[in-house]
């Protein structure tokens, strides 16, 4: 694997065993040390998974939220290690993707480009199509600059933390992948997708065709909602971030939050987790949901 040390960091939390133990099986099939941090499932699951000696099960003792559980298994393996690549419960690379982006990466950065993070084309099995990356600017052939990445896919060198720091932990969920791409380019360094590595995924639980307005709006829950309104609202006070950049996601979340009361269901329900969402994002009360 080119040389490198490169360690998969997996957060789970009630997972598919289906889906975890084909992606656990792709990357061991790669040669990765694979990493597990368990976000407290309702049921244990560590004897369901394949044994391996590459394959690491570190059980929390409460939900902390996927910025925690990433920066856990990172401060375990920081110092032993060349790369981290993030994956969700329910993401299946294609055969050799982790090894395509280290590659890239490291070509990248031989000319010179400062890359910081790069990430794979995400393809959601679900709807059978590609996940277009953000606002992308192709910089050669296969290689397009983006403003950010999913959490899923990312990979980033070792030595990234100790110039940027870690994750956002008090975000919980939600809004984490974004703040911490914008806080990459912030140091002056680039975020890339490679559209030669594949990466199967299902985003959000159903997508809600708008036609009236032209969108396709993907049906999260009420309190996933409510997490998106507040991070969302907490990261547009961030002064780092560009007036345009802010301006234009203020007005994107004032649409998604309207979009979500009225189109959705569970109106009420939605509607109340809403508007928490914007109360805690103006006073800036952050961490798990438990009120």
């Amino acid at each position: 694997m080119s040389g490198k040390r490169i360690t998969a960091i997996i957060v789970t939390f009630n997972p598919d065993l289906s889906l975890l133990n084909e992606l656990v099986s792709v990357l061991i099939c790669d040669d990765i040390e694979t990493v597990i941090v368990d976000n407290q499932s309702s049921q244990s699951f560590q004897k369901s998974l394949p044994v391996s000696k590459l394959l690491q099960f570190f059980p929390l003792e409460s939900n902390f939220g996927i910025g925690y559980a990433i920066n856990f298994a990172i401060r375990k393996y920081r110092e032993i290690n060349d790369y981290f690549i993030f994956f969700d419960q329910d993401s299946i690379p294609e055969k050799g993707m982790v090894e395509k982006l280290v590659r890239r990466f490291e070509d990248l950065e031989a000319k010179g480009f400062s890359p910081g993070a790069i990430g794979p084309q995400i393809f959601d099995r679900k709807y059978d199509s590609k996940l277009p990356f953000v606002n992308p600017h192709p910089v050669e052939e296969g290689v397009v600059e983006v403003t950010h990445l999913f959490t899923s896919g990312t990979l980033i060198k070792s030595d990234l933390i100790s110039r940027i720091g870690y994750l956002k932990e008090d975000y919980f969920i939600d809004q984490v992948d974004v703040e911490w791409c914008l806080r990459i380019r912030y140091f002056g360094y680039r975020v890339f997708g490679d559209l030669s590595a594949i990466l199967n995924h299902s985003i959000g639980d159903d997508l809600f065709h708008l036609k009236l307005l032209g969108k396709k709006l993907i049906r999260y829950s009420p309190l996933r909602n409510y997490y998106m309104v507040r991070n969302m609202l907490v990261l547009l006070r961030d002064g780092r971030n560009d007036f345009s950049w802010r301006f234009r996601n203020l007005k994107d979340i004032l649409l998604r939050s309207l979009y979500w009361i009225v189109f959705l269901d569970q109106k009420w329900e939605r509607t109340l987790y809403i508007l928490k969402g914007y109360r805690d994002g103006i006073l800036k009360r952050m961490g798990k949901y438990n009120r």
